[in-house]
């Protein structure tokens, strides 16, 4: 036992692990070892060991063979759901790298593509034979993941992004142009009065932020000029209110004209409104007085002065005129002190002041004393910023030029040299450069086009049964073409296929009205006398029967008014009906038929020329006064299409026939 102790003790444990085999890659048998083994009880030894080997090899492989037999038994559900997750995130990959050039943040894009690629590959290899290793990798690489986008989103890593729009509303024009100059992109300037808007900034923009400066050639900028002091505003009753309550009303009213005045008064307390002399609808240029109460002068007593620096002229007049104390303007120009607010006081800061004794001198800005450079030869960023600067008001106006480079300026209302005053507003009219020829499918789309330019046109009506009726056929101006604002540009328009007149004689006027509402013609009726045919037959049309017109012509139709009546007991002689003498003829003349009245046709075009913009009033006039002898009722309605003055049923009225004897109605747009 001692000796099969010392042979277990040194047995390898390589030789544990797995049974050796010989040469022949059999198993070792037990006769193999008969040379070496000397006794039973070691063959026993031997013996057990080795089925022992035996089994830890058996099981190896049992677990190699279940392993690959666990992975095909994998949920085909579940290996798609894998592949399309695979699939996917490729997919991801790729639209981030090519898709991606319109996003600000492309390359952080590109970033958690790959991880998220990354992540999804080592979670289909975590099921092969080496699962720890790429479970360890998933782990990593969603840490990973998760780190990059937390940096990301605290700008402890700041990865490079597109340049894109920025949100300038609020922000000053002189600064949203600096931004467009630099990533050239043109900038266009509307000026719009606003109570919520500092003058000078920007109350919207065409162009939505984060949109890339590469996709943006021009925007738009709505830019504050400041409240519109011709609005109307209701102001209330403010009798009895204390004067520091009507000064926050009228703040809140952008009133710019109110006479303040103090006066003695036994009965009404100190800064009490005592009389108004208007309230209600006002514009907030017109002049509000208000008559306070100072209670009785006597009683004021000194007071340390303000400073007055800075404060409007309105505010600061209020506070000497509310303290009883004299005062005497003086006007200067300055550089540095807004227009109407106070440069200097006499008296400084915290010195006492008695009442209707001391005069405090003031001094009133005038605003810079301004003179207008050349304006033609300077750029829209250089005339914003001396707007801005001198405080002006301006007003850009767009104008295609065939001559002037885009971008240039055209003309200025004032001249190099002019002497303004602050606020004055200036004009400025910049070149957009050659105008090209847009492609139109709407009549009415290059009306508003054209007329928004100032473009010359003119409508010829054809026939072409291929085009329907109102729709354009061609331009005389091809598509990509320059326009010349001096030249006319022809549209040619369909007048649809003719129709053929019937012969309306004889038919009912629920007939012949059947029949040119299935033609497409316009019928208008009137009685033409008595005749041989009943009342409402036919008896007349000024369209010839076979006659081809265009579609909606108007046709009119005479109506018999009755028949004649053919009595014996009637003298239907040619002779004169008796004026009542004795001749002893019937006393019953003749019923006279009704004229039929002479109405004049002919088709109608409204001309460019008509068309008053911003006048509907003069568009009316101009149709009426160019059509002498029609009927023409304007309608001037309100509508969020077209323009002010622009006819906005003009399609439905060009190229129609109108009839002397009947009334035109114009739909103008007034608003």
């Amino acid at each position: 036992m001692k000796d099969k102790r010392k042979f277990d003790e040194n047995m390898s444990t390589d030789f544990l692990d797995k049974p050796k085999k010989n040469k022949n890659n059999n198993k070792i048998k037990l006769e193999d070892f008969d040379t070496k083994i000397e006794n039973e009880e070691e063959k026993d030894f031997f013996l057990e060991n080795d089925n022992k080997k035996q089994n830890i090899y058996k099981r190896e492989i049992e677990y190699s063979e279940n392993k690959k037999k666990d992975i095909k038994k994998i949920n085909p559900f579940i290996k798609f759901l894998f592949f399309i997750m695979i699939i996917l995130s490729l997919g991801f990959i790729g639209y981030t790298i090519y898709y991606g050039n319109d996003q600000i943040n492309q390359t952080d894009m590109i970033i958690n593509s790959a991880l998220i690629f990354v992540i999804c590959l080592f979670m289909v290899l975590s099921f092969s034979k080496k699962k720890n290793i790429f479970m360890f990798l998933t782990s990593v690489s969603m840490i990973g993941l998760i780190s990059f986008n937390l940096l990301n989103s605290f700008g402890i890593i700041n990865l490079p992004q597109k340049s894109a729009m920025k949100d300038f509303t609020g922000k000053s024009i002189t600064q949203a142009i600096k931004w467009a100059d630099a990533n050239n992109i043109e900038v266009e300037q509307i000026y719009e009065n606003s109570d919520n808007t500092e003058e000078y900034h920007i109350i919207s923009q065409s162009v939505l932020p984060n949109v890339l400066t590469s996709d943006i050639k021009n925007v738009e900028f709505v830019v504050s000029n400041g409240p519109d002091y011709n609005k109307e505003v209701t102001v209330p009753d403010m009798t009895s209110w204390n004067i520091d309550e009507a000064v926050n009303e009228i703040d809140e009213l952008f009133l710019n004209n109110v006479n303040v005045e103090y006066l003695d008064s036994e009965d009404e307390e100190r800064d009490i409104i005592m009389e108004q002399n208007r309230n209600g609808q006002m514009k907030r240029n017109e002049e509000l007085k208000l008559k306070v109460s100072i209670g009785k002068s006597e009683n004021l007593t000194p007071i340390d002065m303000i400073e007055m620096k800075d404060m409007s002229m309105f505010k600061a007049t209020l506070w000497l005129k509310r303290n009883g104390i004299k005062y005497e303007l003086d006007y200067e120009f300055s550089d540095k002190v807004k227009r109407n607010h106070v440069i200097s006081q006499s008296i400084e800061k915290g010195k006492t002041v008695k009442p209707n004794d001391t005069v405090v001198k003031v001094t009133i800005s005038k605003g810079k004393k301004i003179v207008v450079p050349d304006l033609k030869n300077m750029s829209v960023k250089e005339i914003t910023n001396w707007i801005v600067e001198n405080r002006l008001q301006v007003e850009f106006i767009n104008k295609y030029d065939s001559k002037i480079k885009q971008g240039k300026i055209i003309d200025a209302s004032n001249k190099k040299g002019d002497e303004i005053e602050e606020g004055t507003k200036i004009r400025v009219m910049v070149s957009k450069g050659q105008l090209k020829m847009k492609k139109f499918d709407d009549l009415q789309e290059f009306r508003d086009w054209a007329n928004k330019y100032s473009i010359k046109y003119r409508e010829e009506y054809i026939q072409d049964k291929d085009v329907e009726m109102g729709k354009i056929i061609k331009f005389s101006v091809e598509e990509g073409n320059i326009v010349n604002p001096e030249e006319e540009i022809i549209v040619y328009v369909s007048s649809g296929t003719n129709i053929l007149v019937p012969n309306f004689v004889g038919k009912t006027k629920s007939d012949i009205q059947k029949s040119c509402n299935e033609l497409g013609l316009n019928c208008t009726f009137y009685y033409a006398g008595l005749s041989s045919k009943e009342k409402d037959i036919a008896i007349s049309q000024n369209k010839r029967a076979g006659s081809e017109v265009l579609k909606n012509t108007y046709v009119n139709i005479g109506l018999s008014s009755g028949k004649t009546n053919n009595n014996n007991n009637i003298d239907n002689s040619t002779s004169k009906p008796s004026d009542g003498g004795s001749s002893g003829g019937s006393s019953n003349p003749t019923p006279t038929p009704t004229p039929k009245p002479d109405c004049k046709t002919k088709t109608f075009y409204i001309q460019p020329t008509w068309i008053a913009i911003n006048d509907p009033e003069t568009t009316c006039n101009n149709v009426k006064n160019n059509n002498p002898g029609y009927t023409f009722h304007c309608n001037f309605i309100n509508s969020d299409s077209g323009r002010k003055g622009q006819i906005l049923n003009s399609g439905k009225l060009n190229g129609t026939t109108i009839n002397s004897c009947n009334t035109i109605t114009l739909d103008i747009k007034q608003n």
